[in-house]
């Protein structure tokens, strides 16, 4: 996909430990890492009351039958029309072999992610649980210096308080856009599953206890963008369609804060290719970035119920 260019910015993608230790303080090369993060979410949660289902509605299809459902719409949605949006943090990431490459206090760097702008199109139900399919949902990454001029630390105890705008959260994109990314189309369900190939992210939510949600995303901007804009995953339904990023993650509801409904902690995993300048490298992901094995095991349960 195309993007446009953005001001420099960049991690610094260097090994801080590692099993052998020749290795500290040289650059990361390339291959499978692991991304460990904090999010918090919101989202709308179907029913008369969270937690209280009918199947009068099950399925229910296009965002007009959704909309007219009984809910309770996400907190701090009023700036348009959206089912979900949150906030997040990455703490460090590590390679394949559990040697951290990047982290904030290693590197003096902060990662913040603001994500926005999903709209649930399809839901099934059960009685203690809902399945949403949805399309339009932004992945945005920020990039500040720990200290440097205009610094805001990370605050998600501001909860629905500190958004600002459909983009814009205090504290989370203050600083420089690494990376901006787009829900995509193609790769979650089959045609006939759940919301089919019309479906760009998909959650599943239980009140009291928490849920599951993945998507794919492209590359759209950012000042990285043209180290993730690579189209290297195909999907298993249409080989003509492509993603740069895939994220999954677990949610859950006994550990938030403010007014906020989930959070999660999940370490994801990914593959990293190596940008030209040996020493600064990219990061990938949202909320996350997983490999593909994951998630072909989740769908291949999705298809089977």
């Amino acid at each position: 996909m195309g993007f446009a260019p953005a001001a420099n910015a960049q991690l610094n993608f260097v090994y801080e430990t590692n099993a052998n230790p020749a290795l500290v303080g040289t650059a990361y090369t390339g291959g499978i890492f692991k991304l460990k993060y904090n999010n918090f979410d919101m989202g709308s949660v179907y029913g008369v009351a969270p937690g209280t289902y009918g199947t009068t509605n099950d399925p229910a299809t296009g965002t007009g039958q959704l909309n007219a459902l009984a809910q309770s719409a996400p907190i701090g949605s009023i700036y348009g029309p959206e089912d979900s949006w949150g906030i997040g943090r990455v703490t460090s990431i590590e390679d394949g072999f559990g040697n951290t490459i990047w982290s904030q206090a290693g590197k003096g760097q902060e990662v913040t992610v603001m994500f926005y702008g999903s709209q649930d199109f399809f839901l099934t139900e059960t009685a203690t649980s809902q399945v949403t399919s949805s399309a339009g949902l932004h992945v945005d990454l920020y990039f500040q210096t720990v200290g440097g001029l205009g610094y805001t630390a990370y605050n998600p105890s501001l909860g629905s308080g500190g958004r600002t705008a459909l983009n814009q959260y205090t504290t989370v994109t203050d600083g420089t856009l690494l990376l901006s990314t787009v829900s995509t189309a193609g790769f979650l369900y089959a045609p006939g599953v759940q919301g089919g190939t019309a479906t760009e992210f998909t959650s599943t939510f239980a009140p009291g206890t928490g849920g599951l949600g993945a998507t794919y995303l492209n590359v759209t901007g950012g000042s990285m963008a043209a180290n993730f804009n690579t189209n290297s995953i195909t999907s298993a339904f249409d080989g003509s369609i492509r993603a740069d990023l895939f994220a999954q993650f677990t949610t859950r509801t006994d550990d938030t804060v403010a007014n906020w409904l989930v959070s999660s902690d999940d370490p994801v995993r990914g593959l990293f290719v190596a940008v030209p300048e040996p020493s600064t490298y990219g990061l990938i992901a949202a909320g996350g970035l997983l490999g593909l094995v994951a998630f072909r095991r989740m769908r291949a349960r999705a298809q089977a119920v």
